[in-house]
């Protein structure tokens, strides 16, 4: 198993939005299959519903956040690890991303 970790960590590095898409691709068909199966009690599984939330995780989650966490926030308040630093970013991520960006993509994709 650290093996497997160690090689998905070094993979991350060399290849990180492909890493990052494929990730969250595999997360978003996962977490809706669970809700199909087992929360919401289907016996079929709507492949395209699925579809929706493997393209979202993948592009929203996968390649536009680690756009924005690791590079555009680098950019616009530093690599500083201070407890000031980090709540500016909390602080813009509420403000600003949450309600203008992801509330917007999330709406988007699951109409």
């Amino acid at each position: 198993m650290a093996r497997l970790v160690a090689a998905y960590a070094e993979l991350s590095t060399r290849r990180p939005y492909s890493v990052a898409f494929a990730s969250c691709t595999f997360k978003g068909m996962l977490a809706d299959a669970f809700s199909q199966r087992v929360v919401e009690g289907k016996t079929q599984q709507d492949w395209k519903r699925t579809g929706v939330f493997a393209f979202y995780g993948g592009w929203y989650c996968g390649w536009f956040q680690h756009a924005l966490y690791n590079v555009g926030y680098a950019s616009l308040f530093g690599l500083e690890t201070t407890l000031y630093n980090a709540a500016r970013k909390v602080a813009f991520d509420s403000a600003f991303h949450i309600p203008l960006v992801c509330f917007c993509a999330a709406i988007k994709y699951s109409s």
